[in-house]
């Protein structure tokens, strides 16, 4: 996904959030990108689906 990112070939990113905190976590972007909310959604077992545009 990083290096479609680098590349300027994505437009949207659609994350599945689960909040479970277990120790450390990887990264999902390497550096940082600029992200504009665009729809949530949640579900009554906790998840949460969040679809964000990639402003640059």
């Amino acid at each position: 996904m990083n290096s479609l990112l680098e590349a300027g070939l994505v437009d949207e990113v659609t994350l599945l959030v689960c909040p479970v905190s277990r120790g450390k976590g990887k990264r999902v972007f390497e550096d940082r990108q600029d992200l504009k909310l665009i729809e949530a959604t949640s579900f009554d077992n906790g998840l949460a689906v969040l679809r964000y545009k990639i402003t640059k």
